[in-house]
């Protein structure tokens, strides 16, 4: 995912109280944070929104990296992302629900 395209790519920004509003899908890169954040499933949030990649290669997502979301909801977002930085977000997804 190193060589996605720049254009399609979010690099270091931090969202507080927004709505992000798909359909989309995100790439998840590393360093992602979400705190407190409303994913719309009431239960089970890991299993139903997130696909895991293992080829490293996605095409017609946006890439998220080294970015911040506190309080945030999203809306028709699913998120694929490579193992390494599944489990990371699982881990904070788990913590906010």
């Amino acid at each position: 995912m190193a060589g996605m395209n720049p254009r399609w790519r979010v690099d270091g920004k931090t969202l507080e109280r927004c709505d992000i509003i798909g359909p989309t899908v995100a790439t998840l890169m590393s360093n992602n944070s979400f705190i407190q954040c409303d994913f719309g499933v009431v239960s089970n949030i890991v299993d139903t929104v997130l696909l895991e990649n293992k080829v490293g290669i996605t095409i017609g997502t946006i890439g998220l990296n080294h970015c911040g979301f506190t309080q945030s909801s999203f809306r028709w977002i699913s998120f694929t992302a490579r193992p390494e930085f599944l489990e990371e977000f699982r881990k904070q997804a788990s913590s906010t629900q």
